[in-house]
């Protein structure tokens, strides 16, 4: 829908006016009822757009005809939903005449609110409208309150849903008309293929049984879903069958995730893959202890039946396998933790009321992978309840995490952008030319300033007819600079391109002359920062030289995963399941190098997309190319890559490439990071300044002689660090023959001078093998301390658990012994026999 966005506020599309489309969808806000009778995280979405043609008649005609004539699916089963109207916006009687109109009954039309039947939500900016679902009754018993079409029930079934996109709303809840009014429509192909093959649910269609039989034929487990539907079975059966479920949805969605080039981590959509391919695991190990080993099975399963529709997954099969293989490997290790943690939260929980806390069983669902039901169900076994009311306030932040992952898919905030920019012509880059021809680098006179979008008191941002500035995309930043005339300067700070046009972010000099308003139409001139755009073409070409000699030196296989190039360094992420080693580094530096000593010329030029593919042109595996691509070129065949990024002329004008790191973006993926020509003197300037510096602080006669200096005085600190254990474990002897006289009431309670814990743990354990103490506690000034039992009746974590509230700290051990950290000091004379009283 976003990219349409600029077509349903009126603009032309070069389509048409009636599109269509089946696309892959990824949605996780609803992940827990995965494992029902409809819910999915992907799902295909078929759907077709009216572009200000047809609207609400023919839209519910054709809708209705489809599925009652093409499809033969009894009318008597169908019913629809309208919005009932809200504030400035009339309930929907004309969707109501028409549904009539074309043979629903009254009584299955079913008004409701905002929150069902208005998209996207009521009155967010943009484009937006009431809509009316197409629901289908399957026959399922219900009975609760909601068994109604559109209700929170099991019986009804959202099969199609037309969105009217008739108004703008300006983000405050006013509403106006569209000049051209729009239909949305999608429909749901395994909902749909469920109602067609007469299936329970979508999970026992001809879609998902090649997976569900994969996942029966390695555990041994039957689904039940096949001979039973989900009302009629037992605790055992319901479990299982969700369990089957959640692995087949899953591993789809996480399969085509990785494919568009997402890796799993801790944030935005790399949580959201992480979170799904986890549960995905841990529903195949409660089937069967090493069931997760099949999960590269499933994937080919999938690259079978979808691999002719969406190639992406047959190209990316073999990463895609490799990252979910990895993240599989480490969650099951991170797993077989997860269930010691969860021991030691049920243990900890008897000693302290017997409630876990909402804290640690979230750590469990999401650290460890283990569902609360799980978490719950075995705490009950143990006679222990679980704080829900501060699990759920933890979940309720996560979920919030997962929406925005979610979100992440699409490009965010570009409406109110391209609001703004409605009806401005493409902008003419003249970035590339200038570069090329000899004229004043990265200069321009003549640019008409088209738009000035205010932002702040000074902070503005301008459209111009044409330009010199790169605006930010395929991984390169956008350039800075100035643009103006003799009465005002505008400092640009950077540019980012909204479909085909350029916008420059930044702020008008205070010494100007010119006010803003007075800026449309003025001709300007442009200047771009040189030594940064210099700076950034070395890395930009740069990295395709990297790209390069990783392909020769880890093979054909590597793909690049993404890239970011500045004035600062170049940034490569790309397929790799392994670390490099330093003699690999060393190799690819070296062949870099080469590249650039070799004095390659670097041609860009644009060509049809079907004769880069015939010269051997590689991209991003992400990017989706036009019809014709603007192709980068270096030497007679060196490199070839699409690209739209600006370049060097000459390998030779980057200088010198030095590998700074090389470290692990996510599973399956690695990242270099790599500077070039000046940057690379830069360095080498500074890192010149700290050996004179260490050199002169170590008295070294040259920078070689550093390193001997530096090994002496390790070698000298070793020593000294050995004489002053020495001397603190005598002391500790001396300290434990001293306190040996001070035992009262069978205990030992003392403050000592001695630092280290090691020393600590000496003297209990020299009182301990003196046996003239049942037990005692020996702490230092910073609150260090070891607590120690020489009565088999008396626990040392026990009486840790008792006289932590009166001095803090925490620790861990055994019942002989415990050590730890943090105790308040001020209040260790709190402390008596008693408390050691078993």
């Amino acid at each position: 829908m976003q990219q349409l966005v600029p077509y349903l506020l009126g603009k032309e599309h070069p389509l048409g006016s009636r599109l269509f489309s089946v696309q892959k969808c990824v949605r996780t806000g609803d992940i827990d009822d995965v494992g029902d009778e409809r819910h999915l995280t992907f799902f295909e979405m078929m759907g077709n757009w009216s572009l200000g043609d047809y609207f609400k008649e023919e839209s519910i005609a054709l809708s209705y005809r489809f599925l009652t004539e093409e499809l033969g699916i009894d009318p008597k089963k169908l019913s629809a939903t309208v919005f009932e109207g809200y504030d400035q916006v009339a309930l929907d009687t004309e969707s109501m005449d028409i549904w009539k109109k074309v043979g629903l009954d009254a009584s299955a039309i079913v008004p409701l609110p905002k929150e069902n039947n208005w998209w996207p939500v009521y009155g967010a900016k943009g484009p937006c409208g009431p809509d009316t679902e197409i629901h289908y009754d399957t026959g399922i018993p219900y009975e609760g309150p909601e068994n109604y079409p559109g209700g929170e029930n099991p019986r009804y079934l959202e099969i199609w849903n037309n969105v009217f996109m008739e108004f703008a709303c300006d983000g405050e809840g006013n509403f106006t008309k569209l000049s051209k009014q729009n239909v949305d429509t999608g429909m749901g192909l395994e909902r749909m293929a469920m109602i067609l093959q007469g299936a329970p649910t979508v999970f026992e269609t001809d879609i998902f049984r090649p997976l569900i039989e994969a996942v029966e034929k390695a555990t041994g487990v039957a689904y039940p879903g096949f001979v039973k539907s989900g009302h009629e079975m037992n605790e055992h059966e319901t479990l299982t069958t969700k369990a089957f479920r959640i692995v087949v949805d899953h591993i789809r969605s996480s399969s085509f995730i990785i494919a568009d080039g997402v890796s799993p981590s801790n944030e935005g959509r790399g949580y959201v893959l992480r979170r799904l391919l986890r549960r995905a695991v841990y529903n195949l190990r409660a089937l069967k202890e090493d069931a997760p080993t099949i999960l590269p099975d499933l994937v080919a399963i999938i690259r079978d039946q979808m691999g002719d529709f969406y190639p992406e997954i047959v190209e990316r099969f073999d990463i895609v396998v490799q990252v979910i293989t990895l993240e599989m490997e480490k969650f099951l290790q991170t797993l077989a933790r997860g269930e010691k943690i969860l021991e030691k939260a049920i243990a900890d929980a008897k000693i302290s009321g017997g409630i876990i806390s909402g804290e640690a069983a979230f750590q469990l669902h999401d650290t460890f992978g283990f569902p609360i039901s799980l978490t719950t169900e075995i705490a009950k076994k143990h006679a222990i309840e679980v704080d829900m009311e501060a699990y759920t306030s933890a979940y309720e932040e996560q979920q919030q995490r997962s929406r925005e992952g979610s979100k992440d898919m699409f490009a965010r905030g570009r409406e109110a952008v391209q609001t703004a920019l409605e009806g401005l012509p493409k902008t003419d880059f003249r970035g590339y030319e200038l570069t090329a021809t000899g004229a004043p680098l990265l200069f321009m006179r003549g640019a008409k300033i088209l738009k000035v979008i205010p932002s702040g008191e000074r902070e503005f941002a301008l459209v111009l007819d044409a330009t010199v500035f790169y605006a930010e995309s395929g991984g390169q930043v956008g350039d800075t600079g100035t643009i103006g005339d003799d009465s005002f300067q505008f400092h640009v700070v950077d540019t980012q391109k909204y479909d085909d046009v350029w916008v420059h972010f930044g702020e008008i000099d205070g010494h100007s002359t010119v006010s803003s308003f007075e800026l449309e139409g003025r001709e300007v001139f442009c200047h771009v920062a040189e030594d940064r755009r210099r700076r950034i073409m070395a890395s930009h070409t740069g990295a395709h030289l990297l790209h390069k000699a990783l392909k020769k030196y880890l093979g054909d296989s590597i793909e690049q995963a993404g890239s970011y190039v500045d004035a600062e360094r170049t940034r490569f992420d790309f397929s790799c399941a392994r670390a490099l080693t330093t003699e690999e580094l060393t190799l690819i530096e070296q062949e870099v190098n080469d590249a650039i000593n070799s004095w390659h010329p670097v041609k860009k030029e644009e060509m049809p997309l079907a004769k880069a593919r015939e010269i051997g042109a590689i991209g991003l595996f992400t990017d989706k190319y036009g019809e014709t691509v603007r192709v980068v070129s270096i030497g007679d065949s060196y490199s070839v890559e699409f690209c739209g990024g600006t370049h060097v002329s000459n390998t030779s004008e980057i200088g010198i490439a030095r590998i700074l790191k090389e470290s692990s973006v996510a599973s399956g993926v690695r990242r270099i990071e790599m500077l070039t020509g000046v940057n690379v003197y830069e360095q080498l300037v500074r890192h010149e300044g700290i050996l004179s510096t260490l050199a002169e602080e170590t008295k070294s006669t040259s920078f070689a002689d550093v390193v001997d200096k530096v090994e002496q005085m390790k070698a000298q600190l070793k020593s000294l660090e050995s004489q002053q254990k020495d001397m603190e474990m005598q002391r500790a002897k001396t300290v434990a023959e001293e306190l040996s006289t001070r035992i009262e009431g069978g205990v030992i309670l003392a403050k000592v001078d001695l630092d280290s814990m090691d020393a600590l743990k000496q003297v209990a354990h020299i009182l301990k093998s003196r046996g003239e103490s049942k037990a005692g506690l020996i702490a230092n000034a910073t609150g260090s301390y070891v607590l120690y039992s020489t009565d088999a009746a008396l626990s040392a974590r026990a009486v840790f658990d008792r006289i932590k509230d009166v001095v803090g700290g925490k620790g861990g051990g055994n019942d002989g012994m415990v050590q730890g950290v943090g105790m308040n000091m001020n209040a260790f004379g709190e402390i008596t026999s008693a408390h050691f009283a078993g």
